[in-house]
């Protein structure tokens, strides 16, 4: 159980302040099994778009499976997903399923491969022009590569592409995403 407070950004000019708790337990009912259950809600508050504001939430469980003593996995699973924003035409329910595989490499690398698929059910159309509810489905493939410098620190990279399918044409779009960065794990 943690409390987090963290700030990131929207849409480029937007940074949003989101609060609250997020909770995770893993249980192990054999060697080579996890159950993990999730969930978190927090309270945001967008800087630009106070449209947005309100309280983000998930609940999801996941299982993990140990698929060699070299510490390869294999996560599956699913959550849902809801926001009630002060514009309920952003509100949302949704949900959204996961698989990830965690491949250890020689020379201390590890590779990450995944694949998530969305759809997310909002609570009024995209536009003031569409009559019908906004819906969206998402579909990301990418590759985590990590590299342990020692065993407290690392260096991680990452691709990722994002296809969004949306019923309003403001929504649809391609995304292609890289990512790099340094890790302290204590």
């Amino acid at each position: 159980l943690r409390l987090k407070a963290e700030v990131f950004d929207h849409e480029f000019h937007t940074s949003v302040l989101a609060v609250g708790p997020e909770f995770k337990y893993i249980h192990a009912p054999l060697p080579w099994l996890h159950l993990i259950t999730s969930a978190g809600i927090d309270q945001r508050a967008y800087n630009q778009s106070s449209e947005y504001n309100g309280a983000y939430g998930y609940a999801g469980e996941y299982l993990r499976f140990f698929l060699s003593e070299k510490g390869h996995d294999l996560i599956i699973g699913a959550r849902y997903m809801g926001a009630s924003a002060d514009k309920s035409d952003y509100s949302y329910d949704g949900w959204e399923g996961l698989a990830r595989l965690k491949l250890k490499l020689p020379y201390d690398f590890t590779a990450s491969p995944y694949v998530i698929f969305s759809q997310t059910y909002y609570k009024g159309p995209g536009t003031a022009l569409e009559t019908k509810d906004r819906q969206d489905d998402r579909t990301s493939v990418g590759l985590d590569l990590t590299y342990a410098v020692t065993p407290a620190w690392s260096i991680e990279a990452g691709y990722r592409y994002t296809n969004t399918w949306s019923n309003s044409n403001l929504y649809k779009y391609d995304q292609h995403v890289i990512s790099m960065g340094v890790a302290w794990n204590f």
